[in-house]
């Protein structure tokens, strides 16, 4: 039937006889589209202070998440002149947003955040440190699902009854050290419920791992930085930090913890490589010529 040019669509929303297409880097366009979808002109061209990822519409409303730098709203009354009415930093990475009784959902990489617009500003209203790389967020009336790579979590926004456990990370990666040395990291643990947070019990399933920090009671509001001491022993290093609490929602928790382990750990000198360019560009990419770089390598399967 046809085409309609964009730079990098993402995603489209229907208004009536118009198409807003999340266009990446480049904002957002909107074009009229005729009864067959044959014909199209284009009534807005708009850049956003942050790559678009995701865009829901309520009204006259448009929400968009733009990765870093968070999520804003526009005012489309005027097609012809978006208006920006304001931006939230969600300070993660605004990868997806789902609309709900009147507030956004918003999956932001290490949490949920929920937001509310007031008719002047997007306000902070509701979070949950997930800690598990949340990618993508749907709703059903007040109750709330996130992607989470490997598990789909679900939670129900609303009054907290009871205490609320909370870790900043739910896995502990330590570099690599020799045999007899020690190195400590850190599991921040919050409170966020309107009851204390009891500890009944928590424990580690290598005996490489060891910890000063005595848990005991967290009260409400308040956090406890909770030191992780790995010492090298000669076997495999590799174990679970197990907390059990009075926390109803999430009375048994896992942390993953990794110390040295035969093969290739955190801190080691990468091996050389030498590739040829296949894309974007031509010659060889050798690592060693990148000494002092920041390089980042990723590993995909395309579809």
């Amino acid at each position: 039937m046809g085409t309609i040019q964009a730079e990098n669509a993402w995603d489209v929303l229907f208004k009536d006889s118009l198409i807003i297409i999340q266009n990446g880097e480049y904002g957002l366009k909107i074009y009229e589209i005729g009864a067959s979808g044959n014909s199209q002109v284009l009534i807005g061209d708009t850049e956003t202070p942050g790559a678009t990822k995701d865009i829901q519409l309520d009204g006259d409303l448009l929400y968009v998440a733009m990765g870093s730098a968070g999520v804003g709203v526009y005012d489309i009354s005027d097609l012809n002149d978006l208006v920006l009415l304001d931006i939230y930093d969600t300070s993660g990475l605004a990868n997806r947003i789902s609309l709900f009784n009147g507030k956004v959902a918003v999956s932001d990489w290490l949490d949920v955040k929920i937001l509310e617009f007031d008719g002047a500003e997007l306000d902070l209203v509701g979070y949950k440190n997930t800690a598990r790389r949340t990618m993508a967020i749907n709703t059903i009336g007040n109750i709330i699902y996130s992607a989470e790579w490997r598990l789909l979590q679900v939670m129900e926004y609303g009054e907290i009854s009871g205490p609320d456990i909370d870790l900043n990370t739910y896995e502990a990666n330590f570099p690599q050290i020799e045999i007899g040395e020690s190195d400590t990291a850190f599991i921040l643990i919050t409170n966020n419920g309107n009851q204390s947070l009891e500890f009944i019990t928590e424990y580690f399933t290598h005996p490489d791992f060891t910890t000063t920090t005595n848990l005991d009671e967290i009260e409400v509001g308040n956090s406890v930085e909770m030191d992780i001491i790995y010492t090298k022993s000669n076997n495999n290093a590799t174990g679970t930090l197990n907390f059990q609490t009075n926390d109803n929602d999430e009375e048994f928790i896992d942390c993953a913890i990794v110390g040295n382990y035969d093969g290739v750990n955190v801190g080691m000198t990468a091996p050389d490589f030498n590739l040829p360019i296949v894309a974007n560009g031509s010659d060889y990419f050798q690592l060693s010529s990148h000494f002092g770089e920041i390089v980042v390598i990723t590993f995909f399967s395309p579809g």
